[in-house]
């Protein structure tokens, strides 16, 4: 945990405190010190046991701080669930997967779930693959989703948890495959989709306001972190012409939940 340099002293510590309470939820007590610094390990990547999982590990970066943000954002404050129950074998799609813990969340919670993840940056996929390569019914993909097929690129040296797209060619790109939604879909032969969790940094605003939108009648529940309060209000909009019934959910402003108010979808 990380401070600016004009913290109050007491701040600093309710800060170390609530992170020492959040670790004690999530790990057995003996992972504690490799989480809280940055370890130099002559191993790529370190198992953490989560609490969460049935004591199962995940893998991280043993030198990622961000790694250990994602770790305390997905299994402690759990914005990426559903707020409602969903069938048996629900067919979930993680859209930005990051290094995979929302994909083991899912099919921790949902054993039974076909679960499709994608995830843009090709260091964050390979360890989404660790994560996630036993699972069955489970696969990621290093494919970025966005507004029309093709080929997108994105700034490789920003936050391991936060690329974003551009259009551009500046120095350090890196590119990859792009597809919509429809097209997921349509390639995996997927008529209906459960739940979809939806958090790709920006990219969101392109897809909703310019992409073709049809895929939405196939889709029942849906998890949109937005990234400007702008958009909040304009995704929202959007959604309810689409047939569906949307908050905003009290635990993060940034989050839309999203009901089709007509499902199941015609056949």
């Amino acid at each position: 945990m990380k401070f600016s340099p004009g913290t109050p002293f007491y701040s600093r510590i309710a800060g170390y405190a609530y992170e020492f309470y959040m670790l004690t939820r999530l790990l057995p007590a003996s992972e504690f010190g490799n989480f809280y610094k940055a370890v130099k390990s002559d191993e790529e990547l370190l198992p953490f046991n989560i609490k969460k999982l049935g004591g199962e590990p995940v893998w991280l970066r043993a030198d990622s701080e961000i790694d250990r943000s994602v770790l305390k954002y997905v299994f402690y404050h759990q914005y990426h669930l559903p707020w409602k129950p969903l069938a048996a074998r629900p067919v979930i799609l993680d859209i930005g997967t990051n290094i995979g813990l929302t994909v083991r969340h899912f099919k921790h919670l949902y054993p039974e779930a076909k679960v499709l993840g994608f995830e843009m940056d090709a260091h964050n996929f390979l360890v989404a693959q660790k994560n996630t390569a036993h699972l069955p019914d489970c696969k990621v993909y290093n494919q970025a989703v966005w507004k029309e097929n093709g080929f997108i690129q994105y700034d490789a040296e920003a936050d391991a948890d936060a690329f974003s797209i551009h259009s551009g060619s500046q120095q350090e790109m890196r590119q990859v495959e792009a597809v919509t939604v429809g097209e997921i879909l349509e390639s995996h032969s997927l008529t209906q989709v459960d739940f979809m969790k939806m958090d790709i940094e920006g990219a969101e605003e392109e897809i909703f306001r310019a992409g073709d939108l049809s895929w939405l009648s196939k889709v029942r529940y849906i998890n949109l972190e937005v990234h400007t309060e702008t958009f909040q209000k304009e995704g929202m909009e959007i959604l309810e012409k689409h047939g569906f019934y949307c908050r905003a959910a009290k635990s993060h402003w940034g989050t839309i939940l999203a009901e089709n108010r007509n499902w199941p979808p015609e056949r």
